[in-house]
């Protein structure tokens, strides 16, 4: 008579492997930016709210006290709470909404510092954040003369500076430099105006 345990010990691998598979299932993640300090509320998809579910951050499984039905409340999240969070159905582990969480802050007003080191070529400019905002930020920078806006000429390195060459020289007419920083969370501004024999 042939032995049974080989065959329950395959059974028993064969539903760790799928359990393992459905946990580890490949589904459509997006980025969702939080304030530091905010309270955060994760829907399951389109689970119903009463809906038996497991949340899961960075693969461990989250507490149940963390729950409200369905729904993943995070309250005054910080940090250390960014990361990958997933969803998946009642014991079945099949994965129902899976994001990941960026925890940081909006940009504060930028710092513009604009100086000329090869007169009268042109000057350059240069900027930086005061406190880091710890998710992607973008800048833009704007420089008009007069009515004339003029190309500012990025560096490849470093990346937060860029030249500017002058139309004119002996010009009287004020240059005014425009730096704006934009990320998920909010947006600011600084401006300078000076005079060309200023810098």
């Amino acid at each position: 008579m042939a032995n049974p345990v080989p065959s329950a010990c395959c059974v028993v691998l064969a539903a760790v492997v799928v359990v393992y598979a459905q946990r580890h299932s490949q589904q459509v993640s997006h980025i969702q930016y939080e304030r530091v300090g905010a309270d955060v509320t994760m829907k399951c998809g389109s689970m119903d709210w009463d809906a038996a579910v497991t949340w899961t951050a960075n693969g461990t499984d989250i507490d149940e006290s963390h729950l409200n039905g369905s729904y993943l409340i995070l309250k005054n999240v910080d940090l250390t709470q960014s990361g990958q969070y997933s969803c998946y159905e009642g014991s079945s582990w099949h994965l129902k909404y899976q994001t990941y969480l960026r925890v940081g802050m909006p940009p504060k007003e930028p710092v513009l510092m604009c100086r000329s080191n090869n007169y009268p070529k042109g000057f350059y400019c240069s900027w930086h954040l005061p406190t880091p905002t710890y998710i992607p930020n973008s800048f833009n920078i704007s420089v008009i003369h007069g009515t004339k806006e003029m190309v500012c000429e990025k560096d490849a390195f470093p990346k937060n500076r860029c030249h500017i060459r002058y139309l004119h020289l002996f010009s009287t007419v004020k240059y005014k430099v425009t730096l704006t920083v934009t990320n998920a969370l909010g947006k600011n501004s600084t401006t300078v105006t000076f005079d060309e024999f200023a810098i």
